[in-house]
C-alpha cells in the first residue's frame, strides 16, 4: 500500500510538471516582452533555440499590413501555437527567442506602427523589397521630414524589422552584423525617385488649369555622414514654367546638422526612447506651414489634387478665384531649427522655427512665381514657426508666418503680410481623418488707396479602408477658399467643392486614386459640375 501511494505520488508530480510546460498561457491584451514569452515556450521551441545545427534560412511569415494604425495584435497563446518551431516570426531571429535580434526587432515592429502610418498606410512600405541598409536609408530619410515623429532611437530597429518582413535573401550570423555595422557606420548614398501621373478631365476644359494628362516626377538624392551632417537635394517637374523658362524646378537643397549627435559625439547612439532631436537645416527648404506641408510630396497624396487654400496649378476659373492662400508645397530659401520632446507615455511636442527670404509682389500678392526665385526683392527676412503635440491617434498643430513682400524702397511705405493655421490628424483603426485651416492676412496698394485682403480656406477630409485584399479605402473631402478684398468684387468671394475618391494599393507599393470633383461658384454659370481625376502614384 505505501509503495502503492509513493508511486501514484511520483506519476502525479510527473504528469503535473508535464502538463505545466505544454499548457499554454491565458491570452494577454498585449504580447509579453521577449523574454516573458521565451518562458512560455514549449519544448519544442526550447529545443530549437539550442540547436545549433545549421538550418535554411525562412521567409518571412505573410503579414495583413494595417492601413492607418499597427498591426493586429497576436496574444502569447496564439503565437505559439500559430508558429511553427523551424519557422520563427522575424527570420533575424535566428531560431533564437532570446536574442538581442529579436527583441530589436520586435521594438522596430512597434515603432513602425506607431510612427509610419502616420503619413501613410503600411503597405506602401511592406510590399516594397529593400535589403537592411536600403530600408536604413529610407527610415532615416523619413525621420528627416517635418512632423515625422520618429524617435532617434527607434530607427535602426524600425529598418531591421522592415527588412525581416520585405522577404529579401539577406546574410545571416556575423555576416549580418557586419553587414550592418558597415551600414550604420559608413556614409550613406541614397537615391530616389516618384512618380505620379494624373489625367483631369470636366465638362469645360476651357476653365481647367493645366487639363489633361500630365507626369509629376520627383527625383531625390541624400547624402549621410557616419556623423551628424547630412545634405538632400529633391527636383521636380512642375505644371508651369518657372523664372527660368523650364518645367524642371529645385524643390529642396539644404544641408543639415543633427546638433545632439554633433554634441555627443560620433558614436552616440540614442536608445530606444529617447526620442529628443534637435535639427539645424540650411538652404532651400520646404517650408513648414501647416500639416499639408509635409502631405505635399506626391508620394504621400491621397487625392488627386492639394486642397483650394494650398492649390499648386489644379483650379479651374483660376482668375475669378485669383490667389490662394500659399501654394504647396513653398519652397525658399533659409534656415529652420527643430525640435522634438518626448513627453508622457507615448505623447510628443515638436517645435520648428525659421527664417526665410519669404513672399515677393509688387502692390499685391498675386503671382506666387516670384516668390519661388533664388533672390528676394528685399532685405527683411521672414520669419515662422510650427508647434505640434499628440500621440499615435492624433496630433494637432499651428503654424504662423510673418514678413514683408515688396521690393526696397526709399519712399513708398512697407507692404507686409501675416499667415496663420491650425490643424488636427486623427488616426483610428481604419479610420484616417484630417482637418485645417489657414488664412493670409497682405497689404494691397491700388494707386494711391493702400487697404488689405483676406483669404483664407478650410479642408476636411477622412477615409475609411473597406477591403484589406486588396486594400481598398473610400475618401470624402470638403474644402473651400474665400477671398475679401475692398479692391475686388465680389467682397467675400467663396468656392467650395466636395471631392468623392477610392483609393486602391497596387503591386509594389504604388497607389492608384479616383476622384470626382464638384465645384460651386458664387455664379451658377461658372460651376463644373463633373471633374474626374485619376492618378497613379509610385515611388522607387
Amino acid at each position: 500500500m505505501r509503495l502503492f501511494i509513493v508511486t501514484s505520488t511520483v506519476l502525479l508530480l510527473f504528469a503535473a510538471s508535464h502538463f505545466a510546460r505544454s499548457a499554454p498561457p491565458p491570452d494577454l491584451a498585449e504580447p509579453p516582452p521577449p523574454d516573458v514569452r521565451a518562458f512560455f515556450a514549449t519544448d519544442s521551441q526550447l529545443a530549437a533555440a539550442t540547436d545549433v545545427r545549421p538550418r535554411p534560412q525562412f521567409a518571412a511569415p505573410p503579414i495583413q499590413p494595417s492601413f492607418i494604425g499597427p498591426e493586429p495584435r497576436v496574444s502569447s497563446a496564439s503565437f505559439r501555437t500559430a508558429q511553427p518551431a523551424a519557422e520563427p516570426r522575424f527570420p533575424d531571429m535566428a531560431d533564437d527567442l532570446l536574442s538581442p535580434a529579436a527583441a530589436q526587432i520586435e521594438q522596430g515592429a512597434v515603432g513602425f506602427d506607431s510612427h509610419c502610418t502616420q503619413c501613410h498606410d503600411a503597405h506602401r512600405a511592406t510590399a516594397k523589397r529593400k535589403s537592411f541598409a536600403g530600408w536604413l536609408a529610407t527610415v532615416r530619410k523619413m525621420a528627416a521630414k517635418r512632423d515625422a515623429d520618429i524617435p532617434s532611437g527607434d530607427v535602426v530597429p524600425i529598418a531591421r524589422y522592415l527588412a525581416s518582413v520585405s522577404g529579401v535573401s539577406r546574410a545571416g550570423g556575423d555576416e549580418l552584423a557586419a553587414a550592418m555595422d558597415a551600414a550604420l557606420d559608413g556614409d550613406q548614398f541614397n537615391f530616389s525617385a516618384t512618380i505620379s501621373t494624373l489625367w483631369r478631365g470636366g465638362n469645360d476644359s476651357n476653365i481647367i488649369e493645366n487639363p489633361g494628362f500630365f507626369a509629376d516626377v520627383w527625383l531625390s538624392a541624400e547624402w549621410q555622414s557616419s556623423g551628424p551632417l547630412s545634405m538632400k537635394a529633391t527636383a521636380c517637374v512642375t505644371c508651369h514654367q518657372s523664372l527660368h523658362d523650364d518645367r524642371l524646378e529645385l524643390v529642396e537643397a539644404f544641408a543639415k546638422l543633427d546638433l545632439i549627435k554633433a554634441w555627443h559625439g560620433p558614436d552616440y547612439e540614442p536608445a530606444h526612447g529617447d526620442g529628443m532631436q534637435l535639427n539645424l537645416s540650411a538652404g532651400r527648404i520646404v517650408v513648414p506651414f501647416g500639416a499639408f506641408a509635409s502631405m505635399s510630396h506626391p508620394g504621400a497624396n491621397r487625392t488627386v489634387t492639394n486642397p483650394l487654400m494650398y492649390n499648386m496649378g489644379r483650379l479651374v476659373n483660376t482668375g475669378l478665384i485669383g490667389p490662394v492662400v500659399l501654394p504647396m508645397p513653398y519652397a525658399d530659401e533659409g534656415a529652420v531649427l527643430d525640435l522634438r520632446v518626448p513627453l508622457a507615455c507615448d505623447w510628443s511636442a515638436t517645435l520648428d522655427v525659421y527664417a526665410i527670404n519669404g513672399l515677393q509682389g509688387f502692390t499685391r500678392i498675386s503671382n506666387f512665381l516670384f516668390s519661388r526665385d533664388w533672390v528676394d526683392n528685399n532685405s527683411d527676412p521672414a520669419v515662422g514657426g510650427r508647434a505640434t503635440i499628440g500621440n499615435r491617434t492624433v496630433r494637432l498643430g499651428g503654424s504662423l508666418m510673418a514678413g514683408r513682400f515688396d521690393a526696397d524702397s526709399a519712399t513708398d511705405p512697407v507692404l507686409n503680410y501675416q499667415l496663420a493655421g491650425a490643424d488636427a490628424t486623427i488616426r483610428f483603426g481604419r479610420w484616417r481623418g484630417y482637418v485645417e485651416y489657414a488664412m493670409r492676412r497682405s497689404d494691397f496698394r491700388q494707386g494711391a488707396s493702400r487697404g488689405d485682403e483676406e483669404v483664407y480656406g478650410t479642408v476636411a477630409e477622412i477615409e475609411y479602408q473597406v477591403l484589406d485584399c486588396p486594400q481598398v479605402s473610400l475618401l470624402a473631402r470638403y474644402d473651400n477658399l474665400v477671398r475679401d478684398s475692398i479692391f475686388q468684387a465680389p467682397v467675400g468671394f467663396r468656392v467650395e467643392r466636395l471631392t468623392l475618391g477610392v483609393n486602391v494599393a497596387m503591386p509594389g507599393g504604388s497607389l492608384l486614386m479616383f476622384n470626382y470633383e464638384r465645384w460651386q461658384f458664387p455664379d451658377p454659370t461658372k460651376d463644373v459640375n463633373d471633374l474626374i481625376g485619376v492618378r497613379w502614384v509610385a515611388t522607387f
